[in-house]
């Protein structure tokens, strides 16, 4: 058997590597055009990467293209972010005007995880023929700088870090891109339109809406999409360590009862990659709310069942008060207004009292025992509703409702908000609850749509989101939430010592167990 002269394919790469290296020493110098059309060669060569992936090479190739948009859907430990590192240096080392922005939506996100890769690439690059030139900072928002070329990583809410840059070559990354405002997007979309500029976006497919939703589905001509599967790892196909750090067999064995495989919502994002199409896209249906406002006019009114009322205090502007009376299963009715054109604050909250009190007495049955108001009563205006209120002790009993306040199930839902959503859908309408007929009652109720937070808990879409796309405030959803839901008492004090609620959204005033022991669902 003979020898393959040196070139002659079959070479071993490190063979190939070292014969390289000594014919290079002291030749090279960056920039480089050698592998500017050629990101594969880059990652061989220069990064010292001697395995890539079908799926990863097909991502470098699309972004070979001139003014390319390339857009990866991933799951867990596919190398998503060792590819961006590496991306971002073949950028930077092409061109003499090259520039990278990189954003991810956390700190740790740039610095931990972005930065830490591309520090681990340059450092790789030292012990080859073409190490890269000058040297990585700490710091991301310091940035690689070498002449007019730069590498540089921001958070997302550093909006202006994103605006006004301008050059030849512009390339920017997006990292956990799913998770990133619109307004980021927006900030960077002039700085796309001129010269070859290119974007790159990576992410698990945590929110069925935002700017990399749309660029696999409404924009998806515009963008060259991909996905990357852990199921495809080539330690999972090969079922043995090919890649360190990427998913194994044994990985995924593990996940497997705690994601609910192959059907759940958390299995498809964190390990196929796949937006969770149906389950994660809306908190409720439109088919789970017809079905309830079937239910209603053949459903009895439990007259057994105590009187309970959601209540929705009006926030500013075009706001309604809404109010949903229910007696078990059967939500009685909703009953929305504008607040009363009145002088003062108190008059107003006084006449929302006596609307409240009305809509009591029409449903309340002789010798009943008191109704119960479960209300909203963060900020001022709810707060001066629930005083009100309070005075009428001898008909009403008046408990509030903190949305911002934390959620008695901390590993599944980090808001009180979030978990009044997904009770009212998962278990009060599942099992059997009726909703009376509005006009504007459905489009509310399945408007909102929801996400995983980096620890797997479920938020629902922000309220000024709703409200933007809507036109309006959910007054009447939120109504019915509050009305299937019974907080526990709160000791009873004069009205003067009633200390207002704070106003921050995520704190509220009043911080107590809004079950308390108690079963929110009790004799429905």
């Amino acid at each position: 058997m003979t020898t393959p002269r040196k070139g002659r394919r079959g070479e071993p790469f490190f063979d190939r590597l070292h014969r390289k290296i000594e014919a290079a020493k002291g030749e090279h110098r960056w920039p480089s055009p050698r592998w500017r059309d050629d990101p594969v060669g880059f990652f061989r060569e220069v990064l010292l990467v001697e395995y890539l992936t079908e799926d990863q090479i097909a991502i470098l190739e699309a972004l070979r293209r001139p003014r390319s948009r390339v857009s990866v859907a991933s799951g867990h430990k596919t190398g998503k972010d060792f590819l961006a590192g590496g991306i971002a240096w073949w950028w930077a080392c092409s061109d003499e005007e090259a520039r990278v922005r990189a954003t991810a939506v956390t700190a740790p996100q740039v610095r931990d995880v972005f930065w830490r890769e591309l520090r681990s690439h340059f450092d790789r690059s030292q012990k080859g023929p073409y190490p890269i030139d000058g040297a990585v900072p700490s710091l991301p928002h310091t940035g690689w700088r070498v002449g007019l070329r730069e590498i540089v990583g921001f958070t997302a809410d550093q909006g202006e870090a994103a605006a006004g840059i301008s050059g030849r070559r512009v390339l920017y990354i997006y990292d956990e891109a799913s998770g990133i405002d619109d307004r980021i997007f927006e900030a960077s979309k002039g700085n796309l339109a001129g010269g070859d500029a290119r974007a790159l976006m990576l992410s698990q497919p945590t929110r069925n809406e935002g700017h990399f939703y749309d660029s696999h589905h409404e924009k998806r001509e515009l963008w060259a999409c991909f996905n990357l599967d852990s199921e495809q790892s080539p330690n999972v196909t090969a079922g043995r360590e090919v890649v360190p750090g990427l998913a194994t067999r044994e990985w995924l064995d593990e996940q497997r009862i705690d994601w609910n495989a192959p059907d759940g919502p958390v299995w498809k994002i964190r390990v196929k990659g796949q937006f969770a199409e149906g389950t994660g896209q809306k908190v409720m249906t439109l088919d789970q709310v017809i079905a309830a406002e079937r239910r209603w006019p053949d459903m009895p009114t439990p007259e057994h069942e105590r009187l309970v009322l959601g209540l929705d205090c009006a926030g500013s502007g075009d706001d309604e008060n809404a109010c949903a009376p229910r007696r078990g299963r059967k939500i009685l009715e909703i009953e929305a207004w504008p607040t009363a054109a009145l002088p003062t604050s108190i008059e107003r909250a006084k006449a929302n009292a006596a609307r409240v009190l009305g809509i009591v007495r029409r449903h309340r049955r002789p010798r009943e025992p008191r109704a119960l108001v479960v209300m909203d009563a963060g900020g001022t205006i709810g707060l001066e509703v629930y005083r009100e209120l309070l005075r009428y002790e001898d008909e009403i009993e008046v408990r509030p409702v903190q949305f911002g306040a934390a959620s008695t199930m901390p590993r599944e839902y980090q808001w009180i908000r979030d978990q009044l959503w997904f009770s009212f859908a998962e278990r009060w309408l599942q099992e059997g609850g009726a909703l009376p007929p509005d006009r504007k009652l459905p489009s509310e109720l399945t408007a909102p749509s929801w996400f995983y937070d980096e620890k797997g808990r479920r938020h629902v879409e922000k309220k000024d989101r709703l409200r933007a796309r809507l036109g309006r405030s959910t007054d009447r959803a939120d109504a019915c939430l509050l009305s299937v839901f019974e907080p526990p008492r709160v000791e009873e004090q004069p009205e003067e010592e009633i200390a207002p609620p704070e106003l921050d959204p995520y704190a509220g005033a009043m911080q107590f167990n809004p079950y308390g022991g108690i079963n929110p669902y009790g004799g429905m």
